[in-house]
């Protein structure tokens, strides 16, 4: 992102959802516990994808002919499996956080 290498606003994605992640992890230790996290299998094609992409990314730059289609394809992937496990993360400890509360009162 920084060498304009990718879009800018893919950059932006990925660490704000890794953020979330993290920041939604210590609310929830700080306010029910040591949550016991497991990655979930959208979170692994999500890395899958992004790895792929980037590796897609150095072989167009070292001049292996890829067709355009193929990298779009994987940026597509990689925006749409971000905002999917984003959201899943958020919702899954979330709703562990709140039967947490629920079940202190």
């Amino acid at each position: 992102g920084w060498l304009e290498l990718i879009p800018y606003w893919i950059v932006v994605l990925v660490i704000g959802r890794d953020l979330i992640i993290v920041g939604g992890a210590l609310v929830y230790t700080r306010l029910v516990g040591r949550p016991e996290m497991a990655p979930t299998r959208i979170s692994k094609f999500n890395t899958t994808a992004q790895i792929t992409f980037m590796i897609s990314i150095l072989m167009a730059l070292a001049g292996v002919a890829l067709p355009a289609w193929w990298i779009w394809t994987w940026l597509a992937i990689v925006v749409v499996t971000t905002l999917w496990s984003g959201v899943d993360y958020v919702w899954r400890w979330g709703g562990r956080a709140l039967s947490e509360f629920k079940e202190k009162e």
